[in-house]
């Protein structure tokens, strides 16, 4: 690509001289008028060229013709034919070495084989080749242009004029468009067992190739793949397309726990929301009073959780599990879940071990203080055997209003990030001393960041806030502004005491 630069560069400035030596027998080229290192050298209807040495006193001279690595020792000229055309060198100990061409032309430049037909427009940016590099050509395109390669990117027609030392030719050529290109839409998601038909969209195909291996017009697929398609029209047009075919299952999922919902004083259904989970909505089951699991209720999977108002957590167990769909169906059952029912006997606590996605190897027993205080008064480790009974002693203390067990879990290999707990549900020790009456108030917003706005007619107001585990984290008076900014995210209760009674509501973090 260098040399030829150079070559346009010679051509066009010599341009006049060589014409006027034309049709000469013979031409000459001496050494002493050749200032560069690589010289290119053209003549139009000459028989031979005499190349000439230097003038002055030289030794260890040669000539050199680069095709046939031939040598011409001690030669003050050489004669150079159409044979001989091409590449050639002259060294010797004094000058170095000279590289020059030589071509002997014997008519005008050709007309371009990219450019004697008419070209459909198979895509943008068309580059035209007005070729002809071999003749010393100069190029001048119909916008000006000077080079031999023109990009187009619309239709139209494009014409050039092409001059050598012997002469000047003309060409054009006429682009068209041709939309006719192969697309195989957007990437698609099938139901497994299902198939879909991929086509190109092309008429007219001359010629087609899958990299599935397959030469017909369309292909069914049932894989999760990338699929390419090579296509030819009868026009001559070539195109490609890439589509990603992407098989899905009905979704499997599994709930992280069933935990005592403290506001509620039902068991709360609980699971991992992954804003990438291809599941649409979650069916719960729980176990009927026949020992057969139903569905209750089915609710967004966004929902992360779900109250079950039929449940009686302060009289007895209950079993559940969930299951995930989407636009492929219903998916497989998860894990069977049991709350923990807490009971009393004389002087005892006693449960039975949580069964579902955790084993827990231990409970903490908690009791809950008249000022709402929560403290850890016993740790007990799971018993074993199928039906077996925890026990834990109850503390005589006026000060506790009830009881409850529990433990600590991750859901990490279910996809939840941060630990949780499962409670019981209570046990209450001084029923008069914790009596509640209700009274209206709102939360504004509701999750919030920064800070919760409370709506409420009383003037004289104690607000609390305890997490799950009835954990006292703040309190505040008559405030009507609560900054909550120092919470970690997640689901707390807010307590709310006015004239002598007492309301609670849940608060989400985020």
């Amino acid at each position: 690509m260098k040399t030829k630069n150079i070559f346009f560069a010679v051509i066009f400035i010599t341009l006049t001289s060589w014409i006027s030596t034309a049709y000469a027998t013979h031409e000459h080229i001496y050494l002493d008028n050749v200032t560069q290192q690589e010289s290119w050298h053209y003549y139009c209807n000459v028989d031979s060229i005499i190349v000439h040495k230097k003038t002055a006193a030289i030794t260890n001279m040669y000539f050199n013709y680069d095709v046939t690595g031939t040598y011409y020792w001690d030669s003050d000229s050489v004669i150079i034919t159409t044979t001989q055309m091409g590449k050639w060198y002259f060294s010797s100990t004094e000058t170095g070495m000279f590289t020059f061409y030589v071509y002997i032309l014997t008519s005008p430049p050709y007309t371009p084989t990219t450019m004697d037909n008419d070209t459909t427009f198979c895509q943008f940016d068309l580059t035209i080749d007005a070729q002809n590099a071999e003749s010393g050509s100069t190029y001048l395109w119909d916008d000006n242009s000077t080079n031999r390669y023109r990009t187009v990117s619309t239709i139209g027609t494009y014409s050039v004029e092409i001059t050598n030392v012997c002469g000047t030719t003309n060409a054009s050529v006429n682009i068209t468009a041709n939309p006719n290109s192969a697309n195989l839409g957007p990437d698609q998601t099938i139901c497994y067992g299902n198939t879909v038909v991929l086509e190109t969209g092309v008429i007219n195909i001359n010629a087609i190739y899958w990299s599935t291996d397959s030469y017909d017009q369309t292909i069914n697929i049932d894989t999760t793949g990338t699929y390419h398609v090579y296509v030819r029209d009868l026009n001559g047009c070539e195109s490609r397309d890439t589509i990603n075919i992407t098989t899905t299952l009905q979704p499997r999922i599994e709930m992280c726990d069933v935990s005592y919902d403290t506001l509620t004083n039902r068991n709360s259904i609980n699971w991992f929301v992954l804003p990438s989970a291809d599941i649409d909505d979650i069916n719960i089951w729980v176990k009927n009073q026949m020992g057969i699991f139903e569905v209750i209720e089915t609710v967004p999977y966004t929902d992360g959780n779900y109250i079950h108002w039929g449940s009686t957590p302060q009289a007895d167990f209950n079993e559940y599990y969930i299951t995930g769909t989407n636009d492929c169906g219903e998916g497989p059952i998860g894990t069977i879940n049991r709350s923990i029912w807490l009971t009393t006997l004389t002087n005892e606590l006693q449960w039975q071990n949580y069964m579902g996605s955790f084993a827990p190897p231990y409970y903490f027993v908690f009791a809950r203080f008249l000022d709402g205080t929560v403290t850890v008064i016993d740790t007990v480790p799971a018993c074993s055997g199928a039906g077996c009974l925890n026990h834990s002693p109850i503390i005589v203390n006026p000060n506790i209003s009830k009881y409850f067990v529990g433990f600590q879990h991750d859901c990490l290999s279910l996809n939840k990030t941060t630990p949780g707990w499962v409670i019981s549900n209570y046990y209450i020790a001084i029923p008069d001393a914790i009596a509640e009456e209700e009274f209206n108030f709102s939360l504004s917003p509701n999750p919030a960041t920064d800070e919760i706005k409370i709506q409420i007619s009383y003037s004289e107001f104690e607000v609390k806030i305890y997490d799950l585990l009835g954990q006292v984290l703040l309190v505040n008076t008559n405030t009507k502004v609560l900054d909550i900014s120092s919470l970690t995210e997640g689901i707390y209760i807010i307590s709310i005491t006015a004239d002598g009674k007492t309301t609670n509501q849940k608060i989400v973090k985020n």
